[in-house]
C-alpha cells in the first residue's frame, strides 16, 4: 500500500478482481471478461500445440530411430490424429507433414486401410520427401494399385455420442463428421475413448455440479443403479392367462437417433435432446445436463476436464 512505483496494470487487475468479488451474481466484471476470454483462447491453442508435439515425437522416433517398440496400430492412430487435427491449416514449427504422411502411408497399407494409404501417397507426391525414401515410396505406390479401394471396417471410429461410423480422414478436425463431437483419445495408444462431453445448465455452478456428481446415486432412483435393483418385471396371468416377463419399462420412448433413450438413463435422454436440437442449428454444442441427471451419474464414470 502506498507504493508510488506500483505497476498501474497490476493495480487495475486488482481493482477488477475486487469488483468481481463484490458482484452479487459472482461473475467476472465486464472489464476482465475480454482478458479471460483471450487467456482461454491462448490456453486451448497452447494445449493443442502441446498435444501435437507429444504425438509427433512418436512419428519422429519411427522415421529417425533404427527401430521402434511401437505397434503399427499405435503409429497409425498417432499419424491419423495429427493429420486430422492439422486439417488444411499450417503445421506448428517442428512438425513435419512429410514424416507424418510417410508413417501414415506405411502403417495404413500394413493394416488394410488402402484407401487412406492412397490419400497419404498422393499427398507425398506433392511434397518434397527425403531422397532415401523416394524409391520405397514409388514401389509402394505401384504395389498398392493392386489393393481394393476401401479401408478395413475394423479401423473405423464410432462416435459414442451419436453412434455414427466415421471415415478415417476428416480434414475438419479430429471429431465426428456427423455430430461434430471431438474424439477424446488415450495418449497411451491414441485410441478413441468411450467418453461424451457434457456441461451443466447455466444455473448450476461448477462447484454445485461437482457436489452432485460426487454424491452417491439415489437408491432405486431414475439412474437405475440402485443396489440390488432389477429391471425384470414378472406378471402372472390371472384366470389361466399367460405369464409374462419384461425388461424395464415397455413404454420407454426410443429416440430418432437409436434405441438409447431409456427412462432409466437420464444421461442418454440428454444426449438425444442435444442431437435433436443440433439438427435445427449449425455447429456443435456439448450435451447439457440438469441437476437430476448429474445426481444420477457415478463418480467413477465421469472424467473431469481440467
Amino acid at each position: 500500500d502506498g507504493n508510488e512505483n506500483a505497476n498501474p496494470n497490476v493495480l487495475g487487475a486488482a481493482a477488477a478482481a475486487a469488483a468481481a468479488r463484490t458482484n452479487p451474481k459472482d461473475k467476472l466484471a465486464p472489464v476482465t471478461q475480454g482478458v479471460v476470454r483471450l487467456a482461454l483462447e491462448r490456453f486451448w491453442e497452447y494445449r493443442r500445440h502441446a498435444d501435437l508435439y507429444y504425438a509427433f515425437q512418436r512419428i519422429r522416433s519411427f522415421t529417425s530411430d533404427p527401430f521402434t517398440s511401437l505397434l503399427p496400430e499405435v503409429l497409425f492412430q498417432v499419424a491419423r490424429y495429427i493429420i486430422n487435427t492439422l486439417g488444411s491449416g499450417q503445421a506448428p514449427y517442428g512438425i513435419s507433414r512429410v514424416h507424418t504422411l510417410y508413417t501414415l502411408a506405411k502403417q495404413a497399407k500394413a493394416l488394410g486401410a488402402y484407401k487412406f494409404a492412397r490419400f497419404a501417397y498422393q499427398k507425398l507426391q506433392q511434397l518434397k520427401v527425403p531422397s532415401r525414401w523416394q524409391d520405397q515410396i514409388d514401389f509402394d505406390m505401384l504395389s498398392i494399385q493392386a489393393k481394393p479401394v476401401r479401408d478395413s471396417p475394423d479401423l473405423l471410429s464410432v462416435c459414442y455420442r451419436c453412434g455414427a461410423t466415421n471415415a478415417l480422414l476428416n480434414l475438419q478436425g479430429d471429431a465426428c463428421s456427423s455430430c461434430g463431437h471431438p474424439f477424446i483419445r488415450s495418449f497411451i495408444n491414441f485410441d478413441v475413448l468411450p467418453l461424451v462431453e457434457f456441461t451443466p445448465v447455466d444455473k448450476i455452478s461448477d462447484d454445485e455440479a461437482l457436489e452432485l456428481i460426487r454424491a452417491p446415486p439415489p437408491e432405486g432412483g431414475d439412474s437405475g443403479r440402485g443396489a440390488g435393483e432389477s429391471k425384470w418385471q414378472e406378471e402372472r396371468g390371472a384366470g389361466g392367462g399367460a405369464d409374462t416377463l419384461t425388461l424395464g419399462d415397455e413404454k420407454s420412448p426410443i429416440g430418432i437417433h437409436g434405441a438409447i433413450e431409456d427412462t432409466a438413463d437420464l444421461f442418454n435422454q440428454c444426449i438425444n435432446r442435444a442431437l435433436d436440437q443440433q439438427e435445427c442449428t449449425s455447429g456443435y454444442a456439448p450435451v447439457v445436463t440438469d441437476a437430476r441427471t448429474l445426481a444420477s451419474l457415478r463418480r467413477d464414470e465421469v472424467k473431469l476436464n481440467p
